[in-house]
């Protein structure tokens, strides 16, 4: 996307022989030399207070030199990332463009302008534009599904983190591409909640997850976005649900949307990364894999907050494999158990 191949090797001629790199070599060698200087007084300080010990002295040099060893790539690295941090190109890859020319007033105030020019070019030209060059790629053949985790605090590194939803780690906001989500905690609203609509206006979609925290209508792709709850930053687990859809995606020949599968709808819930084989069959809430009037008890007693359930037993009560259990749910159970009612599609 950044056609100019020569603009990007000239930056990185000249930030190999920038001021920071200079900096480096200084400090390393300055380190060494504090180092060197702390052990001598060490040395002398525990000689003269201790004779009988023989100070630092008795450890040998070669194991001075073994311990140096293993302390300098430390100091390096930590020199390294301190003086080098702005200079990152996949950093300002991060930045939000509220933020941008701001940050760059304050880190990259003496920088090569190479590496400025580089990193606008960037911004400008590809993340500021990211919607249309991802709808022409869609319109051109290529398959995009996108994931999102949610219901974790974001790390409280910086001032808004309250504000944000996230994976542990990511703004489910901006990984689900940009999605309205409420902060952590919270919700958009009671049940009168409608979707904004600003990209899928269709209510029939139901974009709304159903505890009310996401609305996806606003996402770039709403009809390719699947939103994993309370499952943390790119985790996926073997033998799970996740790992079957991503595989049916991977091998797909067509643009698949969250209305593909019955079985893996918008929004998902924990146990959907849950290995199978932990899992109950639906309406098994005691695991005894057979479904009874037993069985819609414990959902009643759960539900009823008498009784505490594991999360496979409590998502067991759900078709939708949902771990809130509610006086429905074992209605549903009972109506399953007595032949009322028949198995969940994705049974």
């Amino acid at each position: 996307m950044i056609q100019n191949r020569e603009l990007k090797q000239q930056a990185r001629e000249r930030l190999e022989a920038c001021p920071q790199e200079k900096k480096i070599r200084l400090l390393y060698g300055g380190s060494l030399f504090v180092i060197s200087v702390v052990y001598l007084l060490a040395d002398l300080l525990i000689s003269r207070l201790t004779p009988q010990t023989g100070g630092l002295s008795t450890i040998g040099t070669r194991s001075f030199m073994s311990a140096l060893s293993g302390i300098l790539p430390v100091v390096t690295y930590l020199l390294s990332m301190c003086l080098s941090f702005g200079y990152m190109g996949g950093i300002w890859a991060l930045c939000r463009d509220d933020k941008y020319e701001e940050a760059k007033s304050v880190i990259l105030k003496d920088a090569d302008p190479s590496f400025v020019e580089l990193i606008d070019e960037f911004h400008y030209n590809v993340l500021n534009k990211v919607d249309e060059i991802l709808y022409k790629a869609q319109k051109d053949g290529m398959r995009i599904h996108v994931f999102a985790h949610y219901d974790f605090g974001p790390v409280p590194l910086y001032k808004r983190a309250s504000l944000h939803n996230s994976d542990n780690i990511l703004e489910t906001a901006l990984m689900g591409g940009f999605a309205t989500v409420a902060p952590y905690g919270k919700t958009l609203g009671d049940a009168s909640y409608k979707a904004k609509g600003t990209v899928c206006s269709d209510e029939s979609h139901l974009h709304i997850s159903p505890d009310r925290v996401i609305d996806a209508s606003t996402c770039l792709f709403p009809e390719n976005t699947w939103f994993v709850k309370g499952v943390s930053h790119v985790r996926v687990d073997r033998g799970s649900d996740y790992e079957e859809l991503l595989w049916k995606l991977v091998f797909s020949k067509e643009q698949l949307t969250v209305h593909s599968f019955k079985q893996y709808p918008q929004f998902l819930y924990p146990i959907f990364n849950e290995n199978r084989a932990n899992r109950h069959s639906y309406g098994d809430v005691d695991g005894d894999g057979h479904v009874t009037v037993s069985d819609a008890r414990l959902a009643l007693l759960c539900a009823l907050e008498i009784e505490e359930l594991s999360i496979y037993a409590r998502s067991a009560a759900n078709r939708d494999g949902s771990d809130v259990v509610t006086t429905e749910s074992a209605r549903n159970i009972l109506k399953y158990a007595l032949g009322i009612d028949g198995a969940p599609d994705n049974e």
